[in-house]
């Protein structure tokens, strides 16, 4: 039986939080079993241990596991494009390897994409900072888009309504339609940092329905070292 979401996560270095996101991982309420997860360590440079900690995973789960070893650094967005070429599920979601989500993420996703038959679903998220602080992104509502054309095909709802409350969430916090990236050979940059602002503007322009969830999900950790907060 083929997986029903196929979640990538790119990994650097991480080994010190892997744990806490794949035990979030193990927890998901729509069943781990439903569930692919694609582990790309983009060539680590600490001795070794995010890979053993990749491995250490898949051996435990060898049915729902994929782990790939990349010999050159890609960026995260070239380990993205490795992970989705080995994606089996109909919709493909991301997590950052040093994040975690709540435990019915993905089942909540799954059922929105299932039930409106939506191209993208997402979930509102949570900051995550060292000193314990949790700051909560709020969406006031539930809500749903659906259009007759996408922007491609002649459509403007993007355009028009570019600063949506129900989009914005982040790349991580949403679910997307195979078929959608494949067919229309959406990849993400490589060798580049926020990969995810190129890519998250190429698929809006063949998104033709959208659930947005109000509930918060997804737990985005605030690290002094991570790509956002350094000075490029």
């Amino acid at each position: 039986m083929k997986p029903l979401i196929s979640i990538i996560i790119p990994c650097f270095n991480t080994a010190e939080y892997l744990p806490q996101c794949m035990a979030s991982l193990e927890k998901q309420t729509i069943g781990f079993e439903k569930l692919q997860f694609i582990f790309v360590d983009d060539a680590s440079t600490d001795e070794g241990k995010t890979w053993r900690c990749i491995c250490e995973f898949e051996q435990r789960h060898p049915k729902e596991v994929v782990a790939i070893q990349l010999e050159k650094n890609m960026s995260q967005g070239g380990a993205k494009n490795v992970g989705i070429s080995y994606a089996e599920a109909a919709y493909i979601g991301f997590v950052d390897s040093d994040d975690w989500i709540e435990p019915e993420m993905y089942e909540k996703l799954y059922a929105c994409a299932r039930d409106y038959q939506c191209d993208a679903v997402d979930c509102g998220r949570m900051l995550n900072y060292p000193d314990g602080r949790e700051v909560i992104y709020q969406k006031k509502e539930n809500c749903f888009d659906q259009f007759e054309n996408s922007i491609v095909e002649g459509g403007d709802h993007w355009i028009r309504d570019f600063t949506h409350p129900g989009y914005g969430g982040g790349l991580v916090t949403c679910i997307f339609r195979k078929q959608l990236i494949i067919e229309n050979e959406i990849k993400f940059p490589e060798h580049l940092k926020y990969e995810d602002n190129y890519w998250s503007a190429v698929i809006r322009l063949y998104i033709r329905s959208f659930y947005h969830i109000a509930d918060n999900c997804y737990h985005y950790r605030q690290r002094e070292d991570s790509t956002v907060y350094k000075k490029i």
